[in-house]
């Protein structure tokens, strides 16, 4: 999980948007999202698919608040 918050750091625009776009910012949203499919594999379908309607109309920092909760819920299921 410390590395998934690690990468949405690296990927917060915030409000820095001239960070917004760059080959950085874009490399580590998307290598969030590589790892968050891992972290979030065990959840239910459904889930997993309102994930990502929601992220079509969703900013980058809200795609990584979102991801964050739900990587957490998926924590708490496992323990």
């Amino acid at each position: 999980m410390t590395y998934l918050e690690e990468l949405a750091a690296m990927a917060r625009v915030g409000d820095n948007e001239s960070y917004w776009g760059t080959d950085e910012q874009i490399e580590a949203l998307n290598d969030f999202c590589d790892v968050l499919a891992q972290h979030t594999a065990s959840l239910p379908i459904e889930v997993q698919e309102a994930f990502d309607a929601y992220c079509s109309k969703a900013t980058s920092d809200e795609i990584l608040d979102e991801g964050l909760r739900l990587a957490a819920t998926a924590f708490a299921q496992s323990q």
